[in-house]
């Protein structure tokens, strides 16, 4: 199971017994896959990572290995997330994202 750990601006990778088995972040401010307040997490088809900042204002997506692969939104476009709050996938492989401070849920279609 994974966690986001609001409070530490992480993720946590637990085993079934609660050990902790990864930990991505905390990172520095201003370095590619920094994390504010990590509030929601969805995992895709091929074992992505996807992460919705709400107070960092973006989308980060990670490998399965943890590592950062990118991260959108934040740019005040109202085609992007400015707050994104929740995020899920459909069974055809569409990102939903519900932005908190528009009242919307915007629609990706992620591309490998």
């Amino acid at each position: 199971m994974w966690v986001a750990d609001w409070g530490n601006s992480r993720l946590q990778h637990l085993g079934a017994d609660g050990s902790v088995i990864d930990v991505i972040g905390p990172f520095p401010p201003e370095t590619p896959g920094a994390m504010e307040r990590p509030n929601d997490i969805a995992i895709d088809a091929d074992g992505r990572l996807w992460v919705a900042d709400v107070q960092g204002n973006q989308v980060l997506q990670f490998a399965a290995d943890g590592s950062f692969l990118t991260s959108f939104g934040g740019s005040g476009d109202p085609d992007l997330p400015n707050d994104p709050a929740s995020l899920d996938f459909d069974a055809e492989g569409l990102l939903y994202v519900a932005d908190y401070s528009e009242n919307v849920v915007l629609v990706f279609r992620p591309t490998n």
